[in-house]
């Protein structure tokens, strides 16, 4: 009778995701090994569920039946991201976050599961910053990604002057670099471009020659046409005096024909650079969606917040209309994991949005971003309500919560409600900050 209890608990109480998670994390009639990453870790599954999500592993386990395939060596995906690639099979729900996003859609190639490469790229599209998008870039480059790649580099061409002062830029292809200073729509000042490009070359000569004793020429060398693409006649004069004509890049009768350039004195046809002006320093702007942090908490975070299955919950209004994006939820303090449900309703009753959530421990972070599958559209006056009901050890939790955020041209007001059992309100508990994409006048 304890047997049967035992047996069938879980599987009357949960869902048909739930199930399959049980049966994958207690290795329940597993009948393949997955030999992962450079260690050789075990994973175990079923061959009838991965054959029945992927065509990869259909065609693996069903083509040739003479071999067993009982253990499958997979060197080049990690432990942890083979782990999180699985769980989307068996639940099709997982975690994505910053440092393993690149190598789930690397997986996620290699197995063709088209919907999980969706989710990671719906996640990049989401995070690009000025600060991030050349990164970015390059990984997505790499991948063939010409979708993201393409969007990276109209990011560029909006944000020029801050994406190319980003650590990044140095690490891509000069492919990309070319792409990127060739555009007409490039919205940065001449001056950041050969900034920009001297960084770039200063780098690649590093790698080449594995210290800083380079020259000139060298750099011109590394630049090679990239050079004659930078338009230094649409530096001002004194721009010009104070930054490039102080370099040895360019020789001396290059230096005269550009000064002629700025002075009037050469006309296009005699200028050895382009002269032509780039349209997007001198549109109007337009007005873009921004994404924006909404932080609940003027105090670092605290530590010891138990998570005991009793509900957490805050309530918002936005004074404009915005996107939802996401909500950072503090992370385990020790080794171990939270897991539960995250919703956003809209009033207290009415669910926009719902997922299962699970948080590891990591020693370098206090929170992470719960990125929603699709955006949810949320109005000014409207009461919203985040939700959260989790289970596991100890969090950061934030104190001096503020009633009132502002952020760009909106303002977020956040107030405690009933529904919330766990102390989460106003003042302090959980979500550390939400993420909100305003929405531009002309859509």
């Amino acid at each position: 009778m304890t047997t049967h209890t035992l047996t069938t608990a879980w599987q009357n109480q949960r869902s048909f995701e739930e199930t399959n998670l049980q049966m994958l994390q207690n290795e329940v009639l597993c009948d393949v090994t997955f030999l992962v990453g450079s260690n050789k870790q075990e994973i175990k599954a079923h061959k009838f569920l991965l054959a029945s999500r992927s065509q990869m592993f259909y065609s693996m386990f069903c083509s040739s039946p003479a071999e067993t395939h009982d253990a499958i060596q997979v060197p080049d995906i990690e432990h942890e991201v083979m782990k999180t690639i699985l769980r989307y099979i068996y639940t099709e729900d997982c975690e994505i976050n910053t440092d393993s996003v690149m190598a789930i859609l690397l997986g996620a190639k290699k197995y063709k599961l088209s919907r999980l490469e969706e989710k990671c790229r719906t996640f990049l599209t989401n995070r690009l910053t000025a600060d991030n998008v050349c990164t970015i870039l390059k990984n997505v480059h790499d991948l063939e990604e010409k979708e993201l790649e393409q969007k990276c580099l109209s990011f560029i061409m909006e944000r020029g002057d801050d994406a190319l002062n980003a650590d990044g830029l140095t690490a891509l292809p000069k492919t990309a670099i070319r792409k990127i200073i060739t555009s007409d729509n490039l919205q940065a000042e001449e001056s950041t471009v050969y900034g920009a490009c001297k960084r770039w070359a200063v780098e690649k000569c590093r790698q080449e020659t594995g210290s800083a004793d380079f020259s000139s020429a060298d750099l011109r060398n590394q630049l090679g046409d990239l050079l004659h693409l930078i338009r230094f006649p649409l530096m001002t004069f004194e721009t010009f005096a104070s930054s490039a004509s102080k370099d040895d890049i360019l020789t001396a009768d290059e230096k005269v024909s550009i000064f002629n350039c700025i002075a009037n004195k050469s006309t296009s046809s005699d200028c050895k650079f382009s002269m032509k002006k780039r349209t997007g320093i001198f549109k109007i702007p337009a007005v873009k969606e921004e994404r924006l942090i909404i932080k609940r908490f003027l105090n670092a975070p605290s530590r010891e917040w138990m998570y005991n299955g009793l509900p957490d919950s805050i309530s918002f209004k936005v004074s404009v209309k915005a996107k939802f994006l996401g909500v950072s939820l503090f992370s385990p303090i020790n080794a171990g994991k939270i897991k539960g449900i995250l919703k956003l309703q809209q009033g207290t009753t009415d669910i926009l949005y719902e997922k299962n959530i699970e948080i590891n421990y990591s020693p370098t972070k206090i929170s992470e971003e719960v990125i929603l599958d699709n955006n949810v559209d949320i109005v000014p006056g409207q009461l919203y309500t985040l939700y959260t009901k989790l289970t596991g050890g100890y969090t950061y939790y934030g104190t001096g919560g503020q009633t009132t955020v502002s952020a760009g041209n909106i303002d977020v007001s956040f107030a405690g409600n009933d529904f919330s059992l766990n102390g989460t309100d106003s003042t302090e508990g959980q979500f550390n900050y939400i993420i909100l994409k305003t929405v531009s006048k002309d859509r």
